[in-house]
């Protein structure tokens, strides 16, 4: 008889309620898929994090709220698809920024609001204004609007948009090697099963179960498609505001806001900034090389069809994998390599069809184990 449990709380953890799938981990509150972290609550599938509310989906991120898909942010409220970003609040796919708000797309900036680069005084006092005006609407509201939905009630200028759009060259796909990832899987299978399986999209039906779906979706180019997945708020995004990576990134540095009027607020600021706001479901981050239908990646190398990847290496078909290798069908996957159909498990070696794993080795269809091998 196979009883399978929630409230999944493993490794060196304390101090959690209400929360499930937490591994080395302390202070957590109705959260799950969270390791290596403290002070967490109301949040999903984080690693290394302290201090961090309502979130989704990042690493080594404090003292924020309200992050999706970011990687090293500190003291940021309501930013997405970001890295390496200090102090910036309602921003998307912004990267190696501080005293950003509002913005989309940027590299390197600071002091902006809406793409627009402003004096440090300026922007100091806009800021302040601003702030204030977040903290007034939390506390009588209880809760904050969303950047994608407050963007995608307002109408965008379609000429400027295209005329914008066609200076902007499209974006090149890279080259895909599909070698690594058939030998990595040809040799997962082999350590496993001991057999040499044919090529892996034999497999996919199997593998892919635990993925997310994709849709195919039209952008902000006329006669340009892109496949989004079903992840996040990427279904919010208006499709005539959705950019590939590399336009997004180019579209930045010529759509901004006009000069701000004297008086900003968070009645007018998302009209403000619409002509600059485009969003981007994919992401590379760091060193990257060899991948294929993978949208938000982290030094990683050889993957296809995943999700999230961050310092992984030679892993196919899964929703997310964290300092991985040699593994295929994952989700939530932590520190662990070659094994197949594994979800929600931390240092996992040789490994399939485990569920709720811990520090395991040659095991087969487990569930909630902890330090064991052979089993």
């Amino acid at each position: 008889r196979f009883v399978y449990t929630g409230d999944m709380v493993l490794g060196k953890s304390s101090k959690v309620q209400s929360s499930s799938d937490i591994v080395d981990s302390h202070f957590i509150l109705e959260s799950s898929q969270v390791s290596f972290s403290k002070y967490i609550a109301y949040s999903y599938c984080l690693e290394y994090g302290d201090s961090i509310f309502g979130s989704q989906n990042h690493g080594n991120c404090s003292y924020s709220i309200g992050l999706a898909s970011n990687d090293k942010n500190v003291r940021c409220l309501k930013t997405s698809n970001s890295s390496f970003v200090q102090d910036c609040y309602y921003s998307h796919n912004i990267h190696e920024c501080n005293d950003c708000m509002f913005c989309f797309g940027l590299r390197s900036s600071r002091n902006c609001i809406g793409n627009l680069q402003l004096p440090p005084d300026k922007y100091k006092s806009i800021k302040q204004n601003l702030v204030e005006q977040l903290a007034n609407e939390l506390e009588s509201k209880k809760s904050l609007p969303r950047l994608a939905d407050k963007i995608a009630q307002i109408p965008l200028d379609q000429n400027k948009a295209q005329s914008l759009l066609s200076s902007i060259p499209l974006q090149i796909q890279k080259p895909y090697n599909p070698n690594p990832i058939e030998e990595a899987f040809s040799s997962t299978m082999q350590t496993l099963l001991g057999f040499k399986p044919g090529k892996i999209e034999q497999y996919q039906e199997w593998l892919s179960k635990t993925s997310r779906k994709l849709y195919k979706r039209n952008t902000a180019r006329k006669g340009d498609i892109m496949y989004i997945p079903d992840y996040n708020n990427f279904d919010k995004y208006p499709s005539e505001r959705i950019l590939h990576e590399s336009e997004a990134q180019a579209m930045a540095s010529i759509a901004h806001m006009d000069e701000p009027p004297e008086k900003i607020s968070l009645e007018n600021i998302f009209k403000l900034v619409s002509n600059a706001a485009f969003f981007c479901p994919e992401y590379q981050v760091g060193k990257n090389h060899n991948k294929s239908m993978a949208f938000i990646g982290v030094d990683s190398i050889n993957i296809q069809n995943a999700l999230i990847d961050v310092s992984s290496k030679n892993c196919a078909y899964g929703y997310y994998c964290l300092a991985s290798e040699y593994c295929f069908g994952f989700h939530a996957l932590r520190k662990s390599k070659y094994s197949v159909n594994c979800c929600l498990s931390s240092v996992l070696s040789r490994c399939l069809e485990c569920h709720s794993c811990v520090s395991c080795s040659d095991c087969y269809f487990c569930h909630n184990l902890e330090n064991c091998s052979e089993c």
